[in-house]
């Protein structure tokens, strides 16, 4: 009878190691090593999945939590083991005063064209590509703008503003004066008078 026992214990390790000689590698818990260069690396168990250093993409890993994608208005990010991320299409807020804690997905944030609507009080408003800005209503500063190509910059004496498409800018340390006698033309650089404006 012992014999017996003995005999089925030796066929059940030798199938077993059959199996795992055919690739089926043990399956391990949260927190155990997985993965790696080696034959037949142990894989992760459902819900699990293998973090492996993106340096040494040979050497083991780590079951962890299988990240919880989340969508729009949903809490995120933090600083805490495995935290949810986002849908594609949106990206997570945190506050800057307090980033260790979750943040909430909100929509990226759009990139847009000339002659595009940007900015305005309002939330995720759009921002203009490179190499153009946002120009708004000084009236009406909360009011979505258009974006502009950038006008050239001017130095000391230069042209600057005025009523016309992509006017000239000052340079840092310099203000636009306008012509006094024509407001729609342009202006001239001259040195700022405010240290906050030399910066």
């Amino acid at each position: 009878m012992l014999y017996n026992i003995k005999i089925a214990a030796v066929f059940a390790t030798a199938a077993s190691l059959a199996i795992t000689a055919h690739g089926a590698g043990p399956v391990v818990g949260q927190g155990e090593e997985c993965g790696g260069f080696r034959p037949d690396p142990p894989t992760c168990d459902t819900g699990l999945t293998c973090t492996v250093d993106p340096i040494l993409p040979d050497l083991p890993g780590k079951c962890v939590p299988t990240r919880v994608v989340v969508g729009e208005g949903q809490e995120c990010g933090g600083f805490r083991p495995n935290p949810p991320v986002c849908a594609e299409g949106l990206t997570c807020t945190v506050d800057p005063i307090l980033p260790d804690l979750p943040g909430k997905c909100v929509p990226k944030r759009a990139v847009v064209g000339e002659g595009q609507e940007c900015g305005g009080f309002r939330p995720d408003p759009p921002v203009c590509a490179a190499g153009l800005t946002c120009t708004v209503n000084p009236m009406i500063p909360d009011a979505p703008g258009k974006c502009v190509r950038q006008g050239p910059v001017s130095g000391k004496g230069g042209s600057c503003g005025g009523n016309s498409p992509n006017p000239a800018v000052c340079k840092t340390g310099l203000v636009c004066q306008p012509n006094p006698h024509r407001p729609y033309a342009p202006g001239k650089c001259i040195p700022s008078k405010r240290p906050y404006d030399r910066c």
